[in-house]
């Protein structure tokens, strides 16, 4: 029997010491799991690269959702990527992988055999670094990948997309009392216990999606802080001059105390915008906080950049296509200035048509570029039969400009940007 753990929860036995030790959460394909807690469900047909672990079973009562346990992405044709933690002791045969689907029960979409697992020879499922694995397909997929993070990827708060098919219900709590062996101590006060058992009456069956942020070393500190406030966890000393961090991770947080991560959603992907996309920048890996309940919870991620090296290694054995072959960035635009309406400039941006793009995205932001304009970018929608954009403007003004093609499921890197001076 397949023996899968999905995101790991922080155990609630505390002392005066603040002792948070993290429960390994055994699952087996077969016993029902069910998304992402408080969060919506996604666009249909917006993420066909969602993937969703799926386990083997002779019992023909038991559908997909009952058997559903960890979450991925597709990253190239052939090639599915999750938490290395879902793939300990699995073999190919064990589970399928769906991609394609928005209700996991209903047909369309793809099934795939998987024909290797492999799974990052650093990862230490102790401590969960290199919490990151790759599936192999038996036949490629036809669905557009979603495109990685790339070593340029800055942590500075941006918004974070997350998507899984985990449970939305989290755990009952539990009564239970703090026995004491030898004699009760003076401190005795300090300690208390919480259980929980695992329910799940109603299995997902629809892929849910939620928004958060990628939190900075000190805010994922002050957050984890206010965690053990809440649950009445004496902090320990000297925790607020030194920020928590975890080698390679994303710290991932809802500041309104909504949104996150729950059993099933183990492997599943955060998205960030970069270079005007969104790209995948982290694995689902391991959770702090009691029962999925969100208040001052934490999520931490696998980051992409810490194991691109790995993942190039595998893909280039596969000769997968590259995200930048599947959907070109447009060449750098160019522009030319006449005489307009009004004593106004009339400013030309012209570009090279892209074959796939479906429409155009034309980004610009006032010099010069502080990070508050960065912020407000405006984007300007293009037709796809477009190839050149024309506004009447003052003169002295300066913009940086970017093009971007649209795509029904595929949008390409940010041009670069062309500084426009109206003369």
């Amino acid at each position: 029997m397949l023996c899968l753990r999905p995101i790991l929860l922080i155990s609630l036995l505390f002392n005066a010491c603040a002792a948070l030790a993290y429960e390994p959460l055994e699952e087996t394909p077969g016993k029902a799991l069910d998304p992402i807690k408080n969060g919506s469900p996604a666009i249909p047909a917006a993420q066909p690269w969602v993937a969703s672990f799926v386990g083997r079973s002779t019992n023909t009562t038991l559908q997909n959702s009952d058997l559903q346990f960890c979450t991925g992405s597709l990253i190239a044709p052939q090639w599915v990527i999750t938490a290395a933690h879902c793939m300990v002791g699995a073999t190919p045969a064990d589970f399928q992988i769906i991609l394609g689907r928005d209700f996991i029960d209903s047909p369309g979409g793809e099934v795939h055999q998987p024909a290797e697992v492999i799974i990052n020879p650093y990862f230490d499922d102790v401590s969960n670094p290199g919490d990151v694995a790759l599936v192999r397909l038996t036949v490629a997929s036809k669905i557009t990948p979603i495109p990685l993070a790339d070593d340029n990827f800055i942590v500075g708060n941006p918004t974070a997309t997350l998507f899984g098919w985990g449970s939305t219900v989290g755990r009952n709590r539990l009564p239970c009392t703090v026995q004491f062996i030898e004699s009760r101590p003076t401190n005795a006060a300090d300690y208390r216990c919480e259980t929980s058992a695992f329910r799940n009456p109603n299995p997902t069956k629809q892929l849910q999606t939620g928004v958060a942020q990628v939190l900075s070393a000190t805010a994922c500190t002050q957050r984890y802080i206010a965690l053990l406030k809440h649950n009445k966890v004496p902090v320990p000393p000297g925790l607020e001059e030194q920020d928590i961090s975890y080698p390679d991770m994303l710290c991932i947080g809802d500041p309104n105390n909504i949104i996150q991560l729950c059993f099933g959603d183990s492997g599943g992907p955060v998205l960030v915008e970069q270079n005007g996309r969104q790209v995948l920048a982290g694995i689902g890996s391991f959770l702090i906080g009691p029962s999925c309940e969100p208040q001052f919870a934490l999520a931490f991620f696998s980051e992409i950049k810490g194991s691109l090296w790995f993942i190039q290694q595998a893909l280039a054995s596969n000769q997968a296509l590259s995200f930048a072959e599947l959907c070109p960035k447009i060449t750098k635009p160019t522009v030319t200035y006449s005489f307009g309406s009004n004593g106004l400039i009339r400013t030309r941006i012209r570009w090279t048509a892209s074959a796939k793009a479906k429409g155009y995205g034309l980004f610009y932001m006032p010099v010069p570029a502080t990070p508050a304009n960065i912020a407000a970018r405006q984007q300007v929608p293009v037709a796809a039969s477009a190839t050149e954009y024309s506004i009447d403007l003052p003169r002295g003004r300066r913009y940086l400009v970017a093009l971007q093609a649209k795509g029904q499921a595929c949008d390409s890197a940010l041009s670069d940007y062309l500084e426009v001076t109206v003369p």
